[in-house]
């Protein structure tokens, strides 16, 4: 006994069509899940012309909640919508709005790096990374997988620790430069510490480390021959 998935009713000699959908549902059904498909359809190409994270995220949003309509109101039904199913759609709209995501912040790591190679000093050039690490952490909070920036992150934290620490290395040789090796010695211990207490493995800091400790040495030298 046939029986239509939408409104449930049926009987004996009551039609529905291959999708389990009688004639008067199917006049709202199909016309309401066209109408759907092609606001996702808009929004995506909108989404996928965006410039700016927060447009991507808003069509993005706006697709998930076109998409949850057709999901809760008649896949659920067991009315297909889409020959993938809704909830595949929903994982492909989360993966490409994170592609463009991470494309825009490529575009923005670029840019920080080019600002960050014609700055003068380890502290100005500190400052650009952090501004951009500022920047991702935004992007991060946006996307569906935030996993996906982790290497990136990590790599500005690097970099931002880096120039942090030859900023010191710097004040130290100005220290040594105007005979005060004393401060010189404190500054080189300071850099030392920062390297040695952080959450950055040394192994990925042994450059920085073995310039310290060397300078270092030498300098206690120096101090014990005069």
């Amino acid at each position: 006994m046939a029986k239509c998935k939408y409104c449930g009713r049926g009987g004996l000699f009551f039609a529905v069509d291959r999708n389990g959908v009688c004639r008067d549902c199917a006049e709202i059904v199909y016309p309401q899940i066209k109408h759907h498909a092609k606001r996702v359809e808009g929004y995506l190409a909108t989404m996928q012309k965006a410039k700016q994270p927060k447009t991507i995220v808003s069509k993005r949003d706006d697709i998930l909640q076109a998409l949850d309509f057709l999901k809760d109101e008649y896949e659920s039904k067991g009315i297909p919508v889409f020959d993938s199913g809704v909830s595949q759609m929903q994982r492909n709209i989360n993966m490409i709005a994170d592609e463009l995501l991470i494309e825009l912040l490529a575009e923005e790591a670029k840019k920080t790096d080019t600002r960050a190679a014609v700055s003068d000093t380890p502290k100005q050039k500190a400052a650009h990374y952090k501004r951009f690490l500022s920047k991702l952490v935004d992007f991060e909070s946006l996307m569906s997988d935030p996993s996906q920036v982790a290497s990136i992150k990590y790599d500005v934290i690097l970099k931002i620790r880096e120039h942090v620490i030859q900023d010191l290395i710097t004040k130290a040789q100005k220290y040594e430069f105007k005979g005060n090796l004393k401060k010189a010695k404190e500054t080189y211990m300071d850099a030392l510490f920062e390297l040695k207490n952080d959450d950055i493995p040394d192994e990925l800091q042994a450059h920085l480390i073995n310039e310290v400790q060397s300078n270092l040495d030498r300098l206690e030298a120096k101090i014990n021959e005069g």
